[in-house]
């Protein structure tokens, strides 16, 4: 099975360091994609926001090398949301033929829609992320939870 793997990483981080008091290791959230879907993630793409002064270079630079392409946007902590959801989004549309299943990292119940479009279209589509609610959890495929074992440990 070919799987495409969508994360709002900034989506996740807070989340996780909210419920969890940790970073997600990226290497091990696309491993047990991989593992408990049966199949290979053939694209993966990060989204997120990246501070002004570079802190998060060495993250970024750390996700591609797990074969994660990255997409993030310059803004801060401060800066009015940013909605690069809509970005991951045009990506899913443009690239979810390639796929038998699409995994969207994010618990945003606005995805709705989009986990609808991509289950007509005869695509499998899951959910693996924190505190997912039930407008996701009942149109998606499959529902995963991260929890402290997907956590960074060092």
């Amino acid at each position: 099975m070919k799987i495409g793997l969508f994360v709002d990483v900034s989506n996740l981080y807070a989340l996780t360091h909210k419920m969890h008091g940790g970073g997600i290791n990226y290497h091990d959230y696309k491993c047990f994609v991989e593992e408990a879907l049966n199949g290979e993630v053939t694209r993966a793409i990060a989204y997120g926001y990246h501070d002004l002064k570079g802190s998060m270079h060495k993250f970024i630079e750390s996700i591609k090398q797990y074969g994660y392409e990255t997409k993030f946007v310059e803004g801060t902590i401060r800066t009015p949301y940013v909605r690069w959801d809509v970005e991951m989004i045009i990506d899913i549309m443009q690239y979810m033929d390639h796929f038998d299943c699409i995994v969207i990292g994010s618990n945003c119940k606005y995805l709705a829609p989009l986990v609808k479009v991509i289950r007509d279209k005869g695509k499998k589509c899951v959910i693996y992320a924190c505190q997912v609610g039930r407008e996701l959890r009942t149109i998606a495929s499959a529902v995963y939870e991260v929890d402290k074992n997907d956590l960074i440990t060092e």
